[in-house]
């Protein structure tokens, strides 16, 4: 995942991104916690071993990108970070 600054063409960072949408590393873990996905804690802990992409979508809001791994699947997942 590639997030470029259409003003500037300067690719963004996942760290950028937090910075520029006022929140942390921790807050996406506690949005995955609270969501409505199945395991939900399973999923938290998965992405914080294992990592996750942002980007920005077409409405302007950050999105996590991640793979959701169960005993016999691998899904990738999406989940907007809401304000």
């Amino acid at each position: 995942v590639y997030n470029i600054d259409i003003k500037t063409g300067v690719i963004m960072d996942d760290a950028k991104l937090l910075r520029m949408f006022d929140e942390e590393v921790e807050d996406i873990y506690e949005e995955i916690r609270e969501s409505r996905i199945l395991d939900a804690d399973y999923v938290a802990m998965y992405v914080r071993n294992n990592g996750y992409n942002l980007y920005v979508d077409e409405y302007g809001r950050l999105v996590v990108l991640f793979e959701y791994v169960s005993d016999d699947e691998t899904i990738e997942k999406e989940l907007i970070l809401e304000d």
